[in-house]
């Protein structure tokens, strides 16, 4: 054949490329400002490397979007990681996905997306063995959670007390001992504190009073003012299973992330401040 009349008839009939509508499937049920949700888009063939940021996407940020081999055929999955930055509505918008033979745009898909709310079914309470101290001299604070939500929906704990991070305050957490059965492995600020945990005869499920001590050593003198501790955790909205099915010092619900596929709220409380007179 004719060189010629075979760069003539690539000319003439460019190679075709079909385009399609992918839908996009979340990971989650359950949305939050600042959490990071995940959203994944199956193709049909192989797919380019993604590449096609968009320049501006509104209420939300696109952290990363990854082509992966499909497992389940010979396909390819787009995994988006994405954050919300608004509350209300936010949509994911369009993303463009490329191969040789196809180009696929992602159907925009919106969600709602929540706060962390406030709850009074929940009590954390700072109790301090005096309110004036010398310097050096380590003052006892007794801290105490409340709540009677049931352990088979809660998880994911977050509390991160001020004083666990400032250099001017030393913190010891005295080792537990209480009966191994009333113990509790509590999250707080990165390490697992062993409370005591107090259950509500009338209702086992419920968490009941979970208490613990911290000693606080002050080196310098002054008004020493410590904010409300925050605490935070999340509520599935159906049962989870057991809370602790091995020894609860050591591995319970409250060290466990959401599973992606269950509803939950987010729920928090505050406690009460404090102010210290610290002597020289």
């Amino acid at each position: 054949m004719d060189v010629r009349l075979v760069i003539l008839f690539v000319t003439v009939f460019p190679l075709q490329v079909s385009a399609y509508d992918i839908s996009v499937n979340m990971m989650e049920k359950s949305f939050f400002k600042d959490s990071v949700a995940t959203a994944i888009a199956r193709f049909p063939g192989p797919v380019d490397p993604f590449t096609a940021y968009p320049e501006e996407t509104p209420g939300i940020t696109i952290i990363e979007v990854q082509v992966l081999d499909d497992p389940q055929g010979a396909g390819s999955l787009g995994v988006i990681r994405w954050m919300p930055m608004e509350t209300g509505l936010v949509t994911l918008p369009a993303l463009d996905f490329f191969s040789e033979t196809a180009e696929y745009r992602t159907i925009p898909h919106q969600v709602r997306v929540g706060l962390p709310q406030r709850t009074d079914e929940m009590q954390l309470i700072l109790t301090p063995s005096k309110t004036a101290i010398y310097a050096g001299e380590p003052l006892r604070v007794d801290v105490s959670w409340k709540t009677l939500l049931s352990t088979r929906r809660l998880r994911s704990l977050i509390c991160n007390p001020g004083f666990f991070s400032n250099p001017d305050i030393e913190v010891v957490v005295p080792r537990s001992t209480a009966d191994e059965k009333t113990q509790l492995g509590v999250p707080i600020s990165s390490r697992r504190v062993i409370a005591t945990r107090n259950r509500d005869q009338e209702d086992l499920d419920a968490l009941g009073e979970v208490n613990f001590t911290v000693y606080l050593r002050f080196s310098k003198a002054g008004t020493v003012v410590m904010d409300p501790i925050y605490i935070e955790c999340a509520y599935l909205h159906e049962d989870g299973g057991a809370f602790a099915p091995y020894a609860s010092y050591f591995n319970n619900a409250l060290f466990d992330p959401v599973d992606a596929g269950r509803a939950y709220d987010r729920l928090y409380t505050e406690s009460n401040g404090l102010e210290i007179q610290v002597l020289p």
